[in-house]
């Protein structure tokens, strides 16, 4: 049987399949996947990056010239035609998409800290790729690298629309993303009973089923967590079979 996620092109795959990535979260984050067993995973028209799902400056650009030299009006018409309903299709499309984001990385890394979190009573969780992959529905839930471009220089490798969720700016390079995708534009069967049982009610979220303790393999504290917090979080992960948490190797006493 093919493997949907490995054929996809807009989908790569790491070079290592059990590469090490994280997820950072609030407490309420981490408590929220424990006791619902469920992967928030947010629509991408609310992740707060007014590029995520759009068309790069580029690929316009590289369209414009396709028009001004069209050798006859027709031509021309065809050509803008074929522009806009591409542009309509990014625009249409953006709040369709689905995702939940990771960082790859063998440690955890302190500008995801700063970046992720909203205060200091937070968690990393730890996990690989091949986990996170085998444990979410492969009918309608992608899982790849996201690439990253200059937005104003280059175009997209292909014209498939998961393109457009599979690229950030360059300015993102540091997240080295790991994405996981759900389309809901998906064929009704397949909405019907993989995509809207699962869906929030305003339909900002898409919930994943998932296994706490079969994708959790480490628990690491804030680096400046309060002692109360961490108390919560230990006895979460107890209640729940995860590891204990540990503290942050950012933290550590340093020595003179």
């Amino acid at each position: 049987m093919t493997d949907p996620v490995i054929q996809h092109p807009a989908f790569p795959q790491p070079a290592d399949p059990h590469v090490v990535i994280w997820r950072y979260m609030d407490i309420d984050k981490f408590a929220d996947i424990l006791n619902h067993r469920r992967l928030y995973m947010a629509r991408a028209d609310l992740l707060g990056d007014d590029h995520e799902g759009t068309t790069p400056s580029a690929e316009l650009d590289y369209w414009r010239i396709l028009i001004d030299n069209a050798e006859t009006d027709e031509q021309r018409r065809i050509i803008q035609g074929n522009r806009e309903q591409l542009s309509d299709f990014a625009r249409e499309f953006r709040p369709t998409y689905y995702v939940s984001c990771w960082h790859m990385s063998p440690d955890e890394n302190i500008a995801m800290w700063q970046r992720y979190v909203r205060s200091n009573e937070a968690v990393a969780i730890r996990s690989t790729y091949s986990t996170l992959r085998s444990l979410l529905d492969p009918a309608v839930i992608q899982v790849g690298l996201v690439r990253y471009i200059d937005y104003e220089a280059s175009r997209l490798p292909s014209f498939n629309i998961m393109e457009l969720i599979m690229h950030k700016r360059h300015f993102f390079r540091d997240e080295r993303e790991v994405r996981a995708v759900v389309w809901s534009m998906a064929p009704e069967p397949i909405r019907r009973a993989h995509i809207d049982p699962f869906l929030t009610l305003d339909r900002s979220g898409f919930l994943a089923p998932i296994d706490p303790p079969a994708l959790i393999q480490a628990v690491v504290l804030h680096p400046k967590i309060s002692n109360e917090s961490a108390l919560k979080i230990s006895e979460l992960s107890r209640a729940h079979g995860l590891p204990l948490p540990v503290p942050s190797r950012i933290s550590s006493t340093p020595r003179f």
